[in-house]
């Protein structure tokens, strides 16, 4: 029986230590539909994709709150947030979130702000100085590339002016502006292919030449889309964005039935779902046939892995590795990591 509490939408800051260079701060983030997920040289980070306008003090503080302030008001933003709009709202804030052209909407910029400061902040692993320049490293639903490239890269670069509070701990005064030619943008599911590849230090596994030989599907499966992304004899041949498949429509067929409990019900639409996305997968793929290796990755697929493993054990030529496999890390942030891996690797060498 699926765990419930596997599909609510995380929010945490963790401290690590990953890879860093002299002269470049990088941040690999993803911001999703439900979430933006961090990664930088001293942490990875998630928080749901929320901000919620403030129209008076909050009266009692807890360690989850992140607190956003800028000229137009206060905000919360993350977990907190999401708790804070009542149904009315709702509508609203589903149009501001899952909306294509989200890039320019101020809410979505309040949370790619949080995300950057949440990424340049000092913890026992280092902090950012004033000679590193900020990287980001980001990505789009495949078939968003060329459309939306120029919108997220506006986003991300425009000057924020701002304050964060995080739970009870002080203000602070930020002020982020990246350079345009610093916010590299790739296919959400090319970040899980990466991840797969590097490993913790930063290099290359010795089997990767190999790897890369073969043929290679990823099945991304996000809180909006599902993006299946394939590469055969090296060459990208498959590259969809399909919107109808993913945690949101897994959330939707749960929330049709008033019957309780709930997990029986999860458990009913994630299988409903999951075969949908196998199905799919079959119908553009000549049912797996030219394909040696089935990657899975998404949060999403945090909740399919078994079930991917199950449904393909037949095929012996096909081996399903998990978008994680080289950090055990939630699936959720195997295309972040990515990000961040290849935007070091790259930087590292001159790119």
């Amino acid at each position: 029986m699926i765990d419930t509490k596997t599909i609510r939408t995380q929010q945490e800051i963790i401290a690590k230590r990953n890879m860093a260079l002299p002269k470049k701060w990088i941040l690999g983030i993803d911001a999703g539909f439900s979430s933006l997920k961090g990664f930088a040289p001293n942490k990875y980070f998630c928080f749901p994709s929320f901000a919620h306008k403030l129209d008076s003090e909050l009266q009692v503080v807890n360690e989850k709150d992140i607190l956003y302030r800028d000229e137009s008001g206060t905000y919360l933003v993350g977990a907190s947030a999401q708790n804070q709009i009542g149904s009315d709202d709702t509508n609203e804030t589903e149009t501001e979130l899952y909306a294509r052209n989200r890039y320019a909407n101020k809410k979505f910029k309040i949370v790619i702000a949080t995300g950057m400061a949440l990424g340049i902040s000092e913890n026992l692993y280092g902090k950012k100085s004033d000679e590193q320049e900020i990287v980001v490293q980001t990505g789009l639903p495949t078939a968003y590339i060329t459309k939306d490239k120029k919108s997220i890269i506006k986003a991300f670069s425009e000057h924020y002016v701002f304050e964060l509070k995080i739970g009870t701990g002080n203000w602070k005064k930020y002020d982020i502006q990246v350079k345009p030619e610093n916010v590299a943008v790739m296919p959400q599911p090319a970040g899980s292919l990466y991840s797969v590849v590097i490993d913790e230090t930063g290099h290359f596994l010795p089997d990767t030449k190999e790897f890369f030989l073969k043929n290679i599907l990823i099945a991304d499966v996000g809180f909006g889309t599902f993006d299946p992304y394939g590469l055969i004899n090296r060459k990208l041949v498959l590259k969809e964005s399909l919107s109808n498949i993913g945690m949101r429509r897994l959330d939707e067929e749960t929330m049709q039935s008033e019957s309780v409990p709930i997990a029986p019900l999860v458990e009913r639409a994630s299988e409903m779902v999951f075969q949908e996305a196998v199905a799919s997968l079959k119908n553009m793929t000549n049912y797996m046939r030219d394909y040696d290796i089935l990657i899975p990755t998404g949060g999403t697929c945090s909740l399919w892995m078994d079930k991917f493993k199950e449904h393909f054990k037949g095929m012996k030529s096909l081996t399903v590795i998990p978008g994680n496999r080289n950090d055990k890390l939630p699936l959720l942030y195997a295309n972040v990591r990515g990000y961040f891996m290849f935007c070091h690797m790259n930087s590292k060498a001159g790119g």
